[in-house]
């Protein structure tokens, strides 16, 4: 069976992996082939960027096998910034502000929801000083165009991705 650490990925579960959650099937793979592979609990953080979707737990909790249900996760509901795609101007400036610094393209609607609660966890003391963390960028560039069509983003300040031609 094929799985991330089969990959070479296995440093990666030796920290503290967040994600973005909008169904839970990511976040429930994901904490599948952690246990499955590894037989111990990792640190596993799934920010949720919908808003009133306090069903999420009880559908990861379905998409995983009996051994993986005790395993070391947690889904964060307070970070959806009043639900999808919905963001303030602040938001978009800390968001390009962290896009800037890392080198790593961002967007406000679905994985920089994920940037946002990072950096308030990290504002509030959440994590423990010298913890290894990876944020898993799991996509929602591709928005970026029709936001900045509809003038609610600015060419001028976002990274859009450019689609070659076939």
């Amino acid at each position: 069976r094929d799985c991330l650490l089969s990959r070479g990925l296995g440093d990666v579960y030796k920290r503290q992996l967040i994600t973005p959650v909008g169904s839970g099937g990511t976040i429930a793979g994901i904490i599948s082939g952690d246990c499955e592979t590894n037989k111990v609990q990792h640190k596993l953080l799934g920010i949720v960027v919908l808003k009133g979707a306090d069903y999420l737990l009880g559908e990861v909790e379905s998409l995983l096998p009996k051994s993986a249900k005790h395993h070391n996760w947690q889904l964060l509901n307070d970070y959806h910034r009043g639900g999808y795609a919905k963001f303030s101007p602040l938001d978009a400036t800390r968001i390009l502000e962290f896009n800037q610094i890392t080198g790593v393209n961002f967007e406000p609607v679905y994985s920089g929801k994920m940037v946002l609660a990072f950096l308030d966890l990290l504002e509030q003391g959440y994590f423990a000083r010298g913890e290894r963390i990876v944020l898993l960028h799991t996509g929602g560039m591709q928005g970026l165009g029709g936001m900045i069509e509809r003038g609610i983003l600015s060419s001028s300040n976002w990274s859009v991705p450019q689609m070659d031609a076939l």
